[in-house]
């Protein structure tokens, strides 16, 4: 009894050491909050939205790209602004952690995303904090590559196609005119053992994207 008592325990450390994989979008963490500019508070309005997040990965030696595309509908006050709307996403995530898999798989998806933020507004800069909600469907040679090794116990892996998240985060975002505004968003890195490839990563995670009201 002690024997197998034994046993269980480190087969059930062995398994807290594998690296794990969840849905690629929960690496990046800033999606983009579009608002009105000053003159325009209190009215709802359209926007077309690109933003680009680079962030390192969840396991040592690895890092994820994302790109998103966002059709929203913006309704902000002087200092809060709620968006509601549709995205699709896609991006690459690449492996170092599991040395036969070690490589960039892709992944794509879509789905729908509800944000709030709070905000000071100075000149034409806003300041603050938002939150961000989404219930997205992934696929890809990342969500093969998930099944893949979960299977082969060699990690931890979500493998379901559809996900939900929410997550919280900094903003700091410019108005350039009644049209485009433009954000920036960023998290540093308290993680010093990362050895990553490229060289942005090692601060933390970032998004950068502009969106375009029509």
């Amino acid at each position: 009894m002690k024997i197998l008592f034994l046993l269980i325990i480190t087969a059930f450390l062995l398994q807290g050491c594998l690296p794990f994989y969840p849905a690629a979008l929960l690496g990046t963490r800033m999606p983009s909050i579009i608002s009105n500019p000053k003159s325009k508070n209190n009215e709802k309005s359209k926007y077309i939205g690109l933003d680009a997040s680079n962030s390192p990965g969840f396991n040592s030696n690895e890092h994820n790209l994302n790109f998103r595309n966002h059709f929203l509908i913006a309704k902000s006050t002087k200092y809060r602004v709620e968006n509601v709307g549709f995205f699709v996403f896609g991006g690459v995530y690449k492996v170092g952690a599991i040395d036969q898999y070690e490589g960039k798989y892709g992944y794509f998806g879509f789905g729908p995303e509800v944000s709030l933020a709070l905000y000071l507004l100075i000149q034409f800069i806003d300041i603050g904090l938002g939150a961000y909600c989404t219930c997205a469907y992934e696929a890809g040679n990342y969500l093969k590559f998930k099944k893949k090794v979960f299977k082969e116990n060699l990690a931890d892996a979500f493998t379901s196609n559809w996900y939900g998240f929410l997550s919280l985060f900094p903003i700091i975002r410019a108005h350039l005119n009644e049209k485009i505004s433009c954000w920036f968003s960023f998290i540093p890195s308290i993680n010093k053992a990362y050895d990553y490839s490229l060289e942005i990563d090692k601060y933390g995670y970032f998004t950068l994207g502009a969106g375009y009201k029509f």
